[in-house]
Order: C-alpha cells, then sequence, then structure tokens
C-alpha cells in the first residue's frame, strides 16, 4: 500500500466515525426537541421556557445536509474530494455538538431541574420569591429580550422569532445557537444566581453580538477602530521603532482591545449608569497579578485595563447627559477611579516585594510603571475618551439602537416616588436597584452591629421585588410577542 492508500483507509474510518456521530447527535437532539416542546404546551402558564420553531428547525436542517454530504461519498473516488469533506465533516459535526451540549445543559437546568429545584430556601422556613428558581430564569430571559431589542429593534426579533434562554455557568456568556441570531444560550456565574445588580454585565456579551451580526453597523465601527490604532500605537508602543513588530502589536492587541470597547460602549449607551456600576465593581475583583498589572496587560492581554474601560463607559453616559439628572453619578465614579488607582499602587508594590525568583512581574515593568504610569494611564484615557464619541456617533446614527435617556431616568424616580413599579422594564429595575444600593452603601457606615442584619435583609427584599417585577415583564411582554396569547 503506498501513503495515498493508507491515507484514503484512514479517511474511509473517519467516515464511519463521524456518520455513527452524526447519527447519535441527531437521536439526541430529537429526544431534547420533545422534552423541550412538551413542557411549552404543558399547564404550566406562562411557560417555563420557550419553544422557537426557527430556532429547532435551523439546527434540524443541518444535520439533514449533512446527512447529505455522507451520500456522496459513496459517489466520489477523488481523493482530494474526500480529504476536502473529511475537513467540512469534522468542523460541522463539532459545531452541532457543542450547540447540542448547550442543549443538554438547557435541559438538565431548565427542565429536568424544574422537579428538584422548583424552591431554594434562603433562609430556613422561608419561602419567597427569591428562592424561585424557575423565576430567576425567566427574569435573566427578560433582561436578555429587553437588551437585545435595544440593540437590534423589535422588528428584528419579530422576524425571527428570537429566544433568549439562560442558564447559570461559570462566566458570563452568550452563545449564539443560529446563524442568523434567532436564538441564543446566555450563561451568568453560579456566584451572580442571587445577585440581579450584575446582570447588566450580559448586556456586554450581546454587544458583541450586535457588532458581529450588523454589518452595516460594523463597517463604521471597524474604521473608527482602525483610526484609532496609531494613536493608540504612539501612546502604548511608543519605544518599539521596527514597523512589522509594531503592525503584529496592532492586530494582536489593539485591535482586539478596541473591539472589547466597542462592546462597553454599547453596553452602557444601552443599559446606562446599571451596566457602568456593575462591571467597573466585577472587574475591580479581578485580580491585578503578575502578568496583568498595568505595563504588562497593555504589552500582552487583549482586554484593555479597567481604568481605560471605566473612562469609555464615563464618556458615553457624559454623552448622554447621565450626570445632569443622576446627581450622585459623578461622586460615584470618582470613588471608584480613587479605588481603582489605590489598588493598582498597592498591587505594584506587592509584586515588588514578592519572591523574585518566582516573579514574572519583571523589573522592567516595575521601573516603567512607577515612572511612566500616571502619564501613560492619562494618555490612554484621553485616547479612549475620543474614541467613545466617534462610536457614540456611529450609535446614535443607527436608528434601531434605543439608547438609555432622562426618560428612562424620569420613569425611575416616578415610580420610587410613587411606590408603583408595575411600568418598569428589566433595564430600568436594575437601574433602580443600583441607585438604591449605592444609596444604602453611602448610610452603611452609619448603622451600628445591630443594624447591619436588617441591612441584609433590605438587601433580600430588594432581590425578590426585582425578581416579581421582571417576572411580570415576561410574562406580559416576551412570552406574548413570542407565543401570542396562551
Amino acid at each position: 500500500m503506498d501513503r495515498e492508500d493508507y491515507s484514503r483507509l484512514y479517511i474511509t474510518r473517519r467516515f464511519e466515525e463521524q456518520r455513527s456521530k452524526l447519527a447519535q447527535i441527531k437521536s439526541s437532539f430529537h429526544h431534547l426537541t420533545q422534552n423541550i416542546e412538551a413542557i411549552q404546551y404543558s399547564f404550566i402558564s406562562p411557560p417555563p421556557i420557550l419553544y422557537s420553531e426557527i430556532v429547532f428547525n435551523e439546527y434540524e436542517s443541518r444535520i439533514k445536509k449533512l446527512e447529505m454530504e455522507f451520500k456522496k461519498l459513496d459517489e466520489s473516488n477523488d481523493y482530494e474530494e474526500l480529504v476536502r469533506l473529511n475537513k467540512y465533516l469534522s468542523g460541522s459535526i463539532s459545531d452541532l455538538v457543542e450547540i447540542l451540549l448547550c442543549f443538554q445543559h438547557l435541559n438538565d437546568q431548565r427542565i429536568s431541574g424544574l422537579n428538584t429545584l422548583k424552591t431554594l430556601e434562603y433562609q430556613p422556613n422561608q419561602q419567597s420569591e427569591y428562592g424561585s428558581i424557575g423565576k430567576v430564569y425567566n427574569s435573566v430571559d427578560a433582561l436578555c429580550y429587553e437588551l437585545t431589542k435595544k440593540c437590534f429593534g423589535e422588528e428584528w426579533i419579530l422576524s425571527r422569532q428570537y429566544v433568549p434562554l439562560s442558564v447559570f455557568g461559570q462566566v458570563y456568556s452568550m452563545r449564539p445557537l443560529t446563524k442568523n441570531g434567532a436564538g441564543s444560550l446566555i450563561t451568568v456565574p453560579y456566584q451572580d444566581c442571587f445577585r440581579a445588580r450584575f446582570w447588566p454585565i450580559l448586556a456586554h456579551e450581546i454587544a458583541h453580538a450586535k457588532v458581529a451580526l450588523a454589518k452595516k453597523l460594523w463597517e463604521p465601527l471597524f474604521e473608527c477602530i482602525m483610526n484609532e490604532v496609531d494613536g493608540l500605537d504612539l501612546v502604548l508602543f511608543s519605544d518599539i521603532t521596527d514597523k512589522t513588530e509594531s503592525k503584529k502589536i496592532a492586530d494582536y492587541l489593539i485591535i482586539p482591545e478596541l473591539t472589547e470597547l466597542v462592546s462597553d460602549i454599547i453596553a452602557a449607551y444601552i443599559c446606562g449608569p446599571a451596566y457602568l456600576f456593575a462591571s467597573s465593581i466585577s472587574l475591580s475583583f479581578l485580580a491585578r497579578d503578575w502578568s496583568s498589572c498595568f505595563y504588562d496587560a497593555v504589552r500582552k492581554s487583549q482586554h484593555p485595563p479597567i481604568e481605560v474601560r471605566l473612562a469609555a463607559m464615563q464618556e458615553v453616559l457624559e454623552r448622554l447627559n447621565v450626570p445632569s439628572y443622576y446627581t450622585d453619578f459623578n461622586e460615584v465614579v470618582s470613588g471608584t477611579q480613587r479605588f481603582l488607582k489605590r489598588k493598582t499602587i498597592i498591587k505594584q508594590e506587592e509584586i515588588n516585594t514578592t519572591d523574585k525568583d518566582n516573579n514574572p512581574y519583571t523589573d522592567e515593568a516595575f521601573r516603567s510603571d512607577i515612572r511612566a504610569l500616571p502619564g501613560l494611564i492619562f494618555n490612554y484615557k484621553n485616547e479612549v475618551k475620543h474614541f467613545a464619541n466617534n462610536v457614540v456617533d456611529v450609535l446614535q446614527e443607527e436608528n434601531r439602537m434605543l439608547p438609555f435617556n432622562q426618560v428612562c431616568w424620569d420613569g425611575i424616580i416616578r415610580a420610587v416616588r410613587d411606590d408603583s413599579y408595575d411600568d418598569l422594564t428589566p433595564i430600568k429595575l436594575l437601574n433602580l436597584a443600583w441607585l438604591v444600593r449605592l444609596k444604602k452603601d453611602k448610610d452603611k457606615c452609619d448603622l451600628c452591629n445591630s443594624d447591619f442584619f436588617s441591612f441584609r435583609q433590605h438587601d433580600t427584599k430588594l432581590f425578590e421585588m426585582l425578581v416579581h417585577y421582571m417576572y411580570k415583564y415576561y410574562e406580559s411582554t416576551v412570552v406574548l410577542k413570542i407565543m401570542g396569547p396562551i
């Protein structure tokens, strides 16, 4: 046997494995579909999980398309064509497996899990909305639905029968289940299951999807990014004179960093102060350890430093005139910036005094940070503020993208004044949650120990209120828009 014969034999065996795997995928998918479809038409009203024919039909059509490709194998003896088919089928089946795992995860948590997780007790002998895990899932669904509507427009959602489906996992993420974005699996970290005020971070993930799917929006955004590359190159990498090396850095570091900033800008634009507060506090707890001190982060990471991300979000909200009607906004942001600055300096000092033999934080990085860090952060922020304004100009030309504005804020203040929250959407409710939480944090230093427990109880009640009204939005808006009256 020559080498080509051995390769042909190997590919033939691979085809048989792939054919078997596709049959297993098809069987598992049909089983999961039946489970999801059955609960859709059960006596539970509204359904705890929405069934989208578009999503499931597209997945099934992809399976049928691959089955047709396997039929071509019996008709072809062309070696190069067999190699091409092998590569194509391997990649396509891997994609199907990943999506099938999403459906399986969905089934395990939200369908099979309904029997065992109907009620989680936050305190002994106390059952409340806080413990209704089904309503928590639907509250996340409701938020994602509104965020997607603000990004893409209601017509886009209705034409694609868009269905948001949430589960709890390791990180905030969004996995498209179809190529046209008709369905998506939203993941919220387990630790944030009962911390709804951090759910606005999902706006960043949905913004990534907006940038990926909206080609007309991406073109002017990409122009903004490329225009900014040269400016950031001068600020961050002025010591690199080799143009080839500088180009590699731009492609590998600067463009990905700016793309992340675009998602931050879109998230702040549609979600308002709640996104800035949630993301800045969440990011500030991430360890800026040896490989991600400011100098090394700029040189090695594809995510911009938090100080810069905060500056971009702040610039967006100032363009939306948030400080003019949210009187504590500037004070809160200034406090966050002081905290980050103090954390940066302390961290650099801690890193430099640790075991230097095992310390990846280089002496070069330390000396550079001590000498150049203040100016570097200042110049980087200025560049990013200029970039943020250019991106906002692009977003304001996108008619379907609805910003957070004073009308939204007035609705929140009116709801607090009247103690009536039925008209608040999930985004407004989460901005209300941060308004209440930050006010409490300001007053917390005055609480004596005996009052601290009642403060925590208030936090529980706040979560219950959020879930209660977000679930009502799910009932009255999301289900009706997707299914019609039930």
